[in-house]
């Protein structure tokens, strides 16, 4: 899992990441997302999918804005094991967060 931190914009996202995974990203989908664990909601937004060309771990990544200690973050998490969907995505990533 990466964290960078730039603005929402699908084509800054994909120029990001694929510099960062060194592949081709594009846009997938935007998908609305609310996630809740044990009665807390930590998931209430947009999740961008898109795919990935090239790279050799993941075809996809999974990519959202989030707020931390109110500073504005961009999550983004690769579609490898234990990841095989965007719940399992959103939920490796909140474990991550609580092991902080």
């Amino acid at each position: 899992m990466i964290t960078i931190e730039i603005a929402m914009d699908i084509k800054a996202l994909e120029k990001a990441i694929g510099h960062n995974e060194s592949c081709r990203c594009s846009f997938s989908e935007k998908v609305r997302v609310h996630e809740s664990f044990q009665g807390e909601q930590f998931r209430d937004g947009d999740i961008i999918v898109s795919d990935l060309d090239g790279n050799a771990k993941a075809s996809e990544i999974y990519v959202w804005e989030f707020d931390d200690k109110g500073e504005k973050r961009v999550a983004t998490v690769l579609n490898v094991p234990p990841v095989e969907s965007l719940a399992t995505a959103l939920r490796v990533f909140f474990v991550s967060e609580l092991k902080k």
